[in-house]
């Protein structure tokens, strides 16, 4: 679009259809014509070398500056076009930061969630750190007269669980001892006199025991490490515990026997206590058949009244010895895991490029 600087039309300043220039070439013939006439100018004639032009006063008028409409020779049609653009870049770009707050707003809400999915775990597992601990502060040892390893392997495991008793001694578990195994426990086996006969200790795989080499049947002599203190033959940590078929008296059974003589006299030789239990451990009498000996201090007899076989079973605690065990499994959510390593890849991706993988690795 072209914009006369003369009128104002829509041409060029100097096109012979604008007004103005018609109107001025309009006057200069004018001009020229009474010039001729009067004899101011002439036509030089055909063949007349022409003569300098000499100009007089007044020859020519000048054009009436009145008449000249002063128009700008570009218009604002560029500058409104910039705006323009720039109003619309600035459209664009408020529409992509919105885009990019939503962007925020979704991706804090999934932080949010994954917290709270963390968490979850997080606090089980400070429950279950709680539970444990609690648990370890007294150490259970269990006693108990499985008359046949082979039909009542299930109901000892159970009752191993019940009792959460990281030691146990078993008696009279026969010849099939090794027919099933406690999971997470090590066993320990010595034959008896008989086919019925033998006895075996278990020992939790977050302790670590030793056997004491013996010939002595129906005998299991372990050493327990692992514990606050430890628990070895006769010397400060003994524990002995059994079906000893003795009776005494004074340990709550009926009457006393010769083997119940025997045995106090060894016990008190060997500076052993008797533990006391809260009731008779045989299903057929009021005796006391399942004897514990000890020199643990705060130590303590319970009777669990579980099972099928003849014997009761007992559970030592003693709250002067305990242990640490961090014998359980993690439990990974490998959801949670995958997404937190799609999270952070740009930003590790980042870091890698701020700086040579040396530094990078020598940083992280």
């Amino acid at each position: 679009t072209f914009i006369c600087a003369q009128c104002g039309g829509n041409h060029f300043s100097l096109d012979s259809i604008c007004p103005v220039v018609k109107k001025y070439r309009e006057e200069l013939k004018l001009a020229v014509d009474k010039a001729l006439t009067s004899g101011a100018i002439k036509r030089p004639a055909p063949g007349e070398a022409p003569r300098p032009f000499q100009q007089q006063t007044n020859d020519f008028s000048f054009l009436n500056q009145g008449q000249v409409i002063s128009r700008p020779a570009w218009t604002t049609s560029d500058t409104e076009s910039l705006h323009s653009n720039l109003k619309q870049e600035m459209i664009d770009l408020v529409v992509t930061i919105k885009a990019l707050s939503d962007t925020m707003i979704r991706t804090e809400k999934s932080f949010n969630d994954l917290n709270n999915r963390i968490e979850v775990p997080h606090k089980s597992t400070i429950l279950h750190c709680n539970s444990i601990c609690a648990i370890i502060d007294t150490v259970q040892i269990m006693s108990s007269w499985v008359q046949g390893w082979g039909t009542r392997a299930l109901e000892v495991m159970d009752l191993i669980f019940k009792t959460d008793s990281p030691v146990c001694v078993f008696t009279e578990v026969g010849k099939l001892w090794n027919s099933f195994k406690v999971p997470h426990f090590t066993s320990f086996y010595q034959k008896g006199t008989n086919h019925s006969g033998g006895v075996m200790i278990t020992i939790g795989k977050h302790l670590r025991a030793t056997r004491i080499d013996t010939d002595i049947e129906n005998t299991v002599i372990v050493d327990i490490h692992g514990l606050s203190e430890q628990i070895r033959i006769i010397v400060k940590g003994t524990i002995l515990t059994s079906d000893f078929n003795a009776t005494l008296d004074e340990w709550g059974s009926q009457s006393t026997d010769r083997r119940g003589d025997s045995l106090k006299k060894w016990i008190e030789e060997n500076e052993l206590t008797f533990i006391p239990i809260n009731s008779h451990s045989s299903k057929r009498s009021d005796s006391h058949i399942d004897l514990t000996f000890t020199n643990l201090n705060r130590a303590e007899n319970e009777t669990i009244f579980y099972g099928s076989s003849d014997h009761w079973q007992a559970v030592l605690r003693s709250q002067s010895i305990g242990f640490i065990s961090n014998g359980f499994f993690s439990n990974i959510d490998w959801t949670i895991y995958q997404t937190i390593l799609v999270l952070l890849e740009n930003f590790w991706i980042n870091e890698q490029k701020k700086e040579t993988i040396a530094h990078w690795y020598q940083c992280y």
